[in-house]
């Protein structure tokens, strides 16, 4: 029996993109090639509001920034009921997102999926459900993007403060001048 390919995804919203996110995407290419990795930005659908104020545009901008050949693709988010049938509409959504991806590829019935990120809290919802996980530590202390979120990063443009170290040099003035902009108008509302 010939051995499955893995497929890594990564899901998340990158509102904005840090070098936790980046360190766990490295984490991931070191394992595969950009062919099979998937990054999945969350939220696609969420109205501006402090926490989501970069559009996909703007997230999708600062990612290819960084990783200009990675396969992305975007996921809205499902709010319509109770949250457990949000839950497996968001799964069912995920799974026919994953598949239309693949669907075409010749080797697509032998990728292994493995669903990927900076903390056990990140995908043990995807453990729950049978999936494979494999976990980067961001929060082990053994190098950058350790205890980087995008809400600290949020707060600290908010206040004023750098987000260098916290956002890689190259995108630090995409992410700072984007959510100035917006900023100055939503506080304005």
């Amino acid at each position: 029996m010939e051995d499955k390919i893995n497929l890594y995804v990564y899901i998340g919203r990158m509102s904005p993109a840090h070098v936790g996110h980046q360190r766990i995407i490295h984490e991931a290419l070191k394992r595969v090639p950009e062919s099979n990795f998937l990054l999945v930005l969350g939220s696609s659908n969420a109205p501006t509001s402090y926490r989501n104020m970069f559009t996909l545009g703007d997230r999708t901008k600062f990612v290819r920034a960084l990783f200009p050949h990675i396969n992305i693709v975007s996921l809205a988010d499902q709010t319509d009921g109770t949250p457990e049938s949000c839950n497996e509409e968001w799964l069912l959504s995920l799974n026919q997102l994953i598949e239309s991806w693949r669907y075409g590829r010749e080797d697509a019935s032998s990728r292994n999926i493995i669903f990927c990120a900076g903390s056990y809290e990140d995908v043990s919802w995807f453990l729950e459900c049978g999936y494979q996980i494999e976990v980067f530590n961001r929060y082990d202390g053994s190098g950058p993007g350790m205890n980087i979120s995008a809400s600290g990063i949020r707060d600290a443009l908010v206040s004023g403060r750098t987000i260098s170290g916290m956002v890689d040099d190259r995108i630090v003035s995409m992410v700072e001048n984007t959510f100035n902009t917006r900023w100055a108008k939503f506080k304005n509302r």
